[in-house]
């Protein structure tokens, strides 16, 4: 196929096991003889095959300059799924609403997945934009999707963003399949998405997730061979519908959470997945992704520049009571309104203090934890957390 854009011709290869054709004979006449030979030897004594010594997965952008291929091994890594979606007349003769659909589509991130912020949506488009504009350099940084709710749109983006890259080179599994023992969850991949992640998962496996997030190569133990180390480079996307779905403390140096707000218009909704589904919008959105500008060349300037929304620090890792009292501050977990007078109530005298009866507070500390997977700290150590660690804003009085 002749390239218009790079002036140069590309023809495609595919990797054959040559011992599938063991049993290929072809004849050979020798005046009135008929001999068979194997196919197999010929074919070890063409000067003109393709040999080479072992498989590797290499990945690079054909269109900027890359770090050197080692040709004495066949790359596995073929290039982006983007690139190679439309025909050429097709990529020649994009219809004009086809970029209108692709605009939509950034709005729509923009909006619902990055609060409608120019920096979140700039580190999430160029956490993306890296993965084809670099594929040799991991950013060492995990992106978190998290929302309150089902339906808010984490799938549909990471398919997406699978389909543009490619699905072979993508991974979608929970932490347990990446950490098994026969995994080839880090074999020729650049994108592992982790769905619907929680506290406990995540803080069991947590040096293991430091380790995978910023290593450059992994052990393959392949059943009945001998395990041997393989250069990675993935990146990882954790999705969750926990306020705490991960477990990090403020010391942490990797984590990006991203938050998806809920959309109500059902029509609304389809047509963004129809705009995802569209063939032409997965090679307009790679050709943007190739494009935008990366500014981050290291891992300490993807960390230092990582937005840091409202719910990362929500979801930093602290004790289930001083969250509850985050919840009830922000107003989302009860309604004063609703509930009955002789159980909680605003102070008539100070507006900014709330009453509360104390078997209703512990009942709503119960119903908050399992909502959020949490397990509900002793009646006795609450009480000493109300009476030391929040004393200056919590008062208890005993009243018959």
């Amino acid at each position: 196929t002749y390239d218009r854009r790079l002036k140069y011709y590309e023809r495609k290869l595919k990797p054959v096991k040559i011992e599938g054709y063991t049993d290929l004979m072809y004849k050979i006449r020798n005046d009135s003889d008929v001999e068979y030979k194997k196919f197999v030897d010929k074919y070890k004594l063409d000067c003109g095959k393709n040999a080479f010594f072992d498989l590797a997965f290499e990945p690079y952008n054909k269109n900027i300059d890359n770090e050197p291929i080692q040709e004495k091994n066949y790359n596995l890594f073929n290039g982006f799924n983007y690139e190679n979606i439309l025909t050429f007349e097709e990529r020649e003769n994009i219809p004009p609403e086809k970029y209108e659909m692709l605009e939509k589509l950034l709005k729509h991130i923009k909006l619902y997945h990055c609060s409608n912020n120019d920096k979140h949506f700039d580190f999430l488009i160029q956490y993306f934009a890296a993965i084809i504009q670099k594929p040799q350099f991991i950013p060492q940084v995990i992106l978190i999707f998290y929302s309150s709710t089902h339906g808010t749109g984490k799938s549909n983006l990471t398919r997406f963003l699978a389909e543009v890259i490619g699905n072979s080179l993508s991974f979608f599994g929970s932490l347990k399949q990446i950490t098994e023992t026969h995994t080839n969850a880090h074999l020729g991949k650049l994108l592992n998405v982790i769905e619907e992640v929680d506290n406990y998962t995540t803080r069991q496996f947590e040096n293991i997730i430091k380790d995978y997030s910023q290593r450059s190569y992994a052990p393959l133990n392949q059943k009945n061979k001998d395990i041997i180390s393989i250069k990675t480079f993935v990146r990882y996307i954790f999705t969750t519908n926990h306020y705490n779905g991960v477990y990090f403390d403020n010391q942490d140096r990797r984590y990006c959470v991203y938050t998806f707000l809920k959309i109500s218009d059902k029509k609304y909704i389809d047509d963004i997945q129809r705009i995802m589904n569209d063939n032409y919008v997965k090679y307009l959105f790679g050709k943007f992704l190739n494009d935008y500008e990366v500014k981050y060349n290291n891992p300490n300037d993807w960390d230092i520049n990582r937005t840091k929304t409202e719910d990362y620090y929500n979801m930093m890792s602290e004790d289930p009571l001083k969250n509850f009292f985050k919840h009830i501050y922000s107003g989302e977990y009860i309604n004063i309104d609703e509930e009955e007078s002789n159980q909680i109530k605003l102070d008539e005298e100070n507006k900014e203090c709330l009453l509360i009866h104390y078997n209703k507070f512990t009942e709503l500390l119960k119903e908050f934890c399992a909502d959020n997977g949490e397990k509900k700290p002793k009646i006795m150590n609450v009480n000493k957390q109300l009476t030391s660690t929040y004393k200056d804003v919590i008062s208890i009085t005993y009243i018959k």
